[in-house]
């Protein structure tokens, strides 16, 4: 019931279990944990109900309260999963996702590349799986948007575990938790220099204390920090605190974000958004919650001037597995997340966001329609007689709408919604250009590719 996997798949043989005498009173509780994760809410409920009365001398006083909070975690997650969010989940494909876990991403505000955790990198000598921080880039393909996931190289990612918890706003830091052996639960930054991102820079005792920092983020003018810690002093389990860049270059010490935010339970990897305002997002496994960790977001009232009230982000963003962050790409259209769904490739995989009710991004092909070869050539003499066709490749239909070309300027526009399409100019006595071009949803709303098009006389020939 511990592993990061469908938990449903537990119920056949903790059904035979629950059966027999003399096991283990906890896994009674262990079913109806698995009827949760299977949705069976009123099993659940019932099961988890009638073994804490059955065998609540035999249970610790742990186990009972896991398996109320679970009871908790039912009640939000019915609320949430009536009024679900209007988006589509995409999972981004095989070249980033493999059998193990990839977690955590984060898109440049650029939208340049993608970075992530992924724990596929084996270590033979102690048989153990390490978190690495890989990175992705735009390299559209039938198999994905994204290339393979490289390494982030030797200069961040060693033989102990590396988890990329955020990227500053104007890309020039990686925020970065390790789990390494002189520093436990610490965050640094990765610089960047020139192209790479290196010289990994600790932050001092201030912030990086002998107990855990999960997770961390920069306000747009990196003078300010937000970050997660479960020292001494908080409400319960991790906080999350904000503290200051003082004159000298040192972070000051930190303030815990009060009740507003946090609670006995735990608050982390929090992420500092601009998309409608100043937003904090950050997980959490309150009662709210739909099981485990959910992510939530806060945001500054104007006129209190306080932090109002964290909400869950919903349903299908969060289900009943953990679901730790969410990363927004500059089009409003989409985000980045990871999950563990059924249509994954192992473990837990990234996936895209798509907001349905924001217009697909269009793009936009245009340029000159030229007559003669490579070498000589003048707009096209008659562009009446110019035929253009645009075919989508997926279902093979051509595009009804009429494009043509401008009779005064000899330009051809061509609108295209997300998709793979084959274009074909087509003109008297003049061989065919054809291109096939794709439109990829992560564009921004509107792009614009420049490109002439020469149409070669059939008495010409290529070099």
């Amino acid at each position: 019931m511990f592993v990061n996997r469908d938990r449903s798949k537990a119920i056949p043989y903790l059904q035979f279990v629950d059966t027999m005498k003399d096991v283990p009173a906890n896994s009674h509780l262990y079913l109806g944990i698995a009827y949760f994760y299977a949705k069976k809410f009123d099993k659940a409920k019932d099961k988890i109900n009638k073994a804490i009365a059955k065998y609540k001398d035999q249970l610790t006083p742990e186990e009972i309260s896991w398996a109320k909070m679970h009871l908790k975690w039912m009640e939000s997650a019915k609320k949430l999963m009536q009024h679900p969010l209007n988006v589509t989940l995409y999972n981004v494909g095989s070249t980033v996702n493999t059998k193990r876990n990839e977690i955590l991403p984060k898109i440049a505000s650029d939208g340049t590349f993608l970075a992530y955790t992924s724990n596929k990198k084996y270590n033979s000598d102690f048989q153990i799986l390490i978190n690495n921080i890989y990175f992705a880039y735009p390299q559209p393909s039938e198999l994905s948007y994204w290339s393979k996931g490289k390494s982030a190289g030797s200069r961040i990612n060693t033989q102990e575990d590396e988890f990329l918890v955020n990227i500053s706003k104007n890309n020039d830091k990686l925020i970065i938790f390790v789990d390494h052996i002189g520093e436990p639960g610490d965050i640094v930054f990765a610089n960047k220099y020139g192209k790479r991102y290196k010289n990994l820079e600790k932050l001092g005792k201030v912030i990086n204390t002998k107990y855990n920092e999960w997770g961390a983020d920069l306000t747009l003018n990196e003078d300010t920090l937000f970050f997660a810690s479960d020292r001494p002093g908080g409400y319960g389990g991790y906080d999350l605190y904000i503290s200051r860049l003082l004159p000298d270059g040192t972070w000051g010490i930190p303030i815990n974000l009060g009740p507003a935010v946090n609670t006995k339970y735990n608050e982390a990897l929090p992420t500092v958004s601009y998309r409608n305002g100043m937003q904090i997002f950050f997980a959490s496994d309150r009662p709210e919650s739909m099981g485990g960790y959910d992510i939530f977001y806060t945001k500054y009232d104007s006129k209190t001037k306080k932090l109002v009230k964290p909400i869950n982000y919903g349903y299908p963003i969060n289900d009943l597995y953990d679901n730790l962050s969410i990363s927004f790409t500059q089009n409003p259209r989409y985000a980045y997340i990871s999950k563990l769904r059924k249509d994954g490739y192992g473990d837990m995989d990234i996936y895209k966001v798509v907001y349905n009710k924001i217009p697909q991004p269009i793009t936009i092909y245009t340029g000159k329609v030229l007559e003669g070869s490579y070498y000589q050539n003048e707009p096209v003499k008659n562009p009446e007689d110019v035929t253009i066709s645009v075919i989508n490749l997926k279902t093979n239909e051509e595009l009804p709408s009429q494009f043509r070309i401008s009779k005064t300027t000899r330009r051809y526009t061509i609108t295209l919604k997300p998709g793979h399409y084959k274009i074909t100019f087509t003109y008297p006595n003049h061989e065919k250009y054809t291109k096939e071009v794709s439109v990829y949803d992560e564009q921004l709303p509107s792009y614009i590719f420049k490109q002439d098009v020469i149409l070669i006389p059939v008495t010409n020939k290529k070099h």
